[in-house]
């Protein structure tokens, strides 16, 4: 079995350096491979890849490898020729506007920068051969080691080619020009690993699993205000908690199935999805690990967060249709999700009463943080303990480790557990995957499963001088430290003009659609890699890229969770107004500018000791507001960013941003009075009844031609006149639309603090 998983995996990558190397290197290579002895057998891989070569069944395992590559249409034989530069996927996404635009990557080792595409007609700024040389390199030292298990060998396998590779096109097929080499051998050894699995029918039918977690953003936000640091400390320790759970659950279905994790085609943001061998056993199998997750989330959560698992049984060529596959997995999904937690509430077709009511503990104490869950000892129960020890921990985690069976860490589920550490661990065999966060995990000497995982876990500490917000104060009773984290009163402190946050809640429009119907071009098939290379690129987004600019540039934000398609950031209000704009434009030059992909935000201001999960409903109110407020310019909503109740586009938020400053200078200075500022928005109110079919609204119009010239003749009130002289106009856009934020944002860029005792 694992010299059948390491040659599925590795075909399509054979063919390529056969074609890309030198015949002496070429061979050098097949010699490396040939010395493996210990992880698996290199002889025998390198004799599957030959007789598959020439045709030949010689061995049981070459069926299902043979069928793999029919069933995904690779034929490397016919691309031989040249190394090709992947095609962006988000080129080759279409929903209602017609895009034609080309963009490649260039061969570029796998980073944050990397990700970018460039116009099709660019240079290279990389020689290909040279590249494929040091990825040789790497995969000849990996193959030469014999300190290695299975598990750690294949985990560094996987990583290295995913390192090099993913750059790198699978096919000159246009459905293969934007699948890079790495995710089509991703593919083939999952595909083949589940086909040479005992569990596989003689039908040849498997199954696609997805799973979902739910109750994610409420459990993440339903923390007490506890006190300066805790709050921020309990909402990274719950989202890495809900990553990690959603990481282990995969992981057990795929363990208990007897397969590789690369079995997991697609995971991010909670959400994850697995080939699974067989069809009816295999769902009556996925049932029997619900009702034993049900009853877990009931006893462990009181059923406050849950994960729902579907299947949708497929044949060989229903991987070449997946957008249909993917609707239909979808709403099986969205059926479950209505009755959350029902095998833990019910025995056989009947209610079972007895999980109804939460058991309580012989203490009868509750938990001084959540007042939910039961003490056992001290204040705080097993929950927030986990809080406030992790909280700690992951300011300085660098790994992330995960175990079966062990308690190590944090025990999860079954046996399995996981663990935030400063340090790569000392090899254990029960050690079976390590994360090394946002660095290449490549040519490391550990004997570690370890592999690159890029994660926006970005927070903000006090510099070698501690926080000067603390330092200035008198009474600060526990100052923040050098190198500890920033209290959210801290980084408030830290802003431009008013002392207060904001928060940033932002996702793509219209995914749903995206992964089902967007590559579905011109009536193309849509093959499961396609999909999983989207998800991915995404997720690279929002938790690579996400993460170096925050902690390169916008040092003064908290990330609450970034990936998938979605975040939620907690800053100075001024960082996350300019975070906003820069997000839209990457986000745009990311995607080619392909108009049907585009992203949406919602930003809400408030006082640092504002309750958080009050405030992140606040965000997504205004995120939905950004999403359904039909505008001029977008009259079906979307596209857009909304601030204080106001939705706009996003060029039209930039000038937005940049005139509250001009007027908050001219606030400043005196040119303009509050008084006038307060008329304006009566002038406002008038307009507002005019559109509203009152024509004695227009009334405005003329009180404000002879306010202004009444009140802004003088040549020093010569900026504020032109300024004021745009709001005589009847327009269908009319700038008295946005005035009242536009004067509510100006306040928070001015300097002078008694402003914000005004009401406006």
């Amino acid at each position: 079995m694992k010299e059948t998983i390491v040659a599925s995996y590795y075909y399509l990558l054979y063919h390529t350096l056969r074609h890309s190397l030198a015949a002496s290197d070429f061979e050098a290579h097949m010699e490396c491979m040939r010395q493996q002895q210990k992880a698996v057998q290199g002889e025998k891989v390198l004799q599957i890849l030959e007789q598959l070569q020439q045709g030949r069944e010689d061995q049981a395992s070459l069926p299902s490898i043979r069928k793999a590559l029919d069933i995904l249409g690779i034929m490397p034989e016919n691309d031989a020729d040249s190394l090709r530069r992947l095609s962006s996927v988000f080129c080759y996404i279409e929903l209602e506007q017609r895009y034609e635009r080309q963009a490649v990557y260039d061969f570029a080792e796998l980073s944050e920068r990397a990700i970018f595409p460039k116009e099709e007609q660019a240079e290279l700024s990389a020689d290909p051969q040279a590249y494929v040389q040091k990825f040789v390199s790497s995969l000849n030292r990996l193959w030469k080691r014999e300190d290695l298990s299975f598990e750690a060998f294949f985990a560094k396998l996987k990583n290295t080619v995913e390192h090099y590779a993913w750059c790198i096109a699978s096919g000159s097929k246009s459905s293969h020009q934007y699948v890079p080499v790495s995710e089509q051998c991703s593919m083939l050894g999952a595909l083949a690993a589940a086909l040479s699995s005992e569990r596989m029918e003689d039908s040849g039918r498997m199954t696609l699993v997805v799973g979902d977690l739910s109750g994610i953003q409420r459990y993440i936000f339903d923390i007490a205000q506890t006190g300066a640091g805790s709050v921020a400390k309990r909402l990274r320790a719950r989202s890495f908690f809900l990553s990690a759970l959603s990481d282990i659950i995969s992981h057990r279905i795929v363990h208990r199935f007897g397969l590789p994790l690369s079995n997991i085609v697609m995971s991010s943001g909670g959400k994850f999805y697995i080939l699974l061998p067989g069809g009816t056993a295999t769902l009556q199998e996925l049932e029997r690990l619900q009702k034993e997750l049900d009853h877990w989330f009931l006893e462990q959560y009181h059923g406050e967060i849950a994960c729902n698992l579907a299947g949708e049984v497929i044949v060989a060529d229903d991987l070449t249709h997946m957008d249909k596959i993917m609707e239909r997995l979808n709403l099986t999904l969205r059926q479950r999700k209505m009755n959350p937690l029902l095998q833990g509430l019910t025995t056989g077709e009947c209610w079972d009463t007895n999980n109804w009511l939460v058991q309580q503990q012989e203490t009868g104490r509750r938990c001084s943080v959540c007042k939910k869950f039961a003490v056992d000892e001290g204040e705080l129960c097993k929950h927030c303990r986990f809080d406030e020890e992790m909280g700690q921990r992951l300011v300085r985690a660098r790994y992330f480790v995960y175990r079966y069976p062990s308690q190590r860490g944090l025990p999860v589920v079954d046996g399995y557990s996981v663990e935030a550490v400063e340090s790569p661990p000392a090899y254990e065999d029960s050690i079976y995957l390590v994360y090394r966060l946002n660095s290449p995990a490549v040519d490391t000497d550990d004997r570690l499963p370890m592999v690159t995982k890029y994660a926006a876990n970005y927070i903000p500490v006090a510099d070698e001088n501690g926080c000067p917000h603390c330092l200035a104060k008198d009474d600060a009773h526990d100052p923040v430290r050098p190198g500890a984290p920033l209290q959210f009163e801290c980084i408030a402190e830290s802003a431009i003009g008013a002392k207060q946050l904001a928060y940033l809640k932002a996702d793509v429009d219209y995914l749903g659609s995206v992964f089902v119907f967007g590559l579905n071009r011109d009536g193309q098939a849509v093959q499961l890699q396609q999909i999983a290379v989207l998800s991915k690129m995404l997720d690279l987004f929002f938790s690579g890229w996400v993460h170096r600019i925050i902690s390169e540039k916008y040092r003064r934000v908290y990330t609450v969770f970034s990936g998938g398609d979605d975040l939620l950031l907690i800053g100075a209000w001024d960082e996350i107004v300019h975070l906003a704009q820069e997000l839209h434009l990457r986000f745009r030059e990311f995607v080619g500018d392909n108009p049907n992909l585009t992203l949406s935000a919602g930003i809400t201001f408030c006082k640092s000791h504002q309750p958080v999960a009050r405030q992140a409903a606040v965000a997504e109110e205004e995120l939905d507001r950004a999403k359904e407020s039909p505008s001029r310019t977008r009259p079906e909503g979307r596209n857009q960013v909304s601030v204080l109740q106001q939705a706009m586009n996003w060029e039209q938020f930039a000038e937005f941003c940049e005139e509250a400053k001009r007027l908050a200078v001219m606030w400043e200075q005196k040119q303009v009075t509050s008084a006038f500022l307060y008329r304006l928005l009566d002038y406002a109110e008038m307009y507002r009844t005019y559109e509203a079919g009152d024509t004695q609204g227009l009334r405005f119009y003329p009180k404000l031609s002879y306010d202004i010239a009444r009140n802004l003749s003088d040549e020093k009130d010569k900026e504020v006149r032109i300024w004021a002289q745009r709001f005589l106009t009847i327009q269908e856009d009319h700038p008295f639309l946005t005035l009242r934020p536009l004067i509510q944002m100006s306040r928070l860029y001015r300097l002078n603090d008694v402003i914000g005792k005004e009401e406006m």
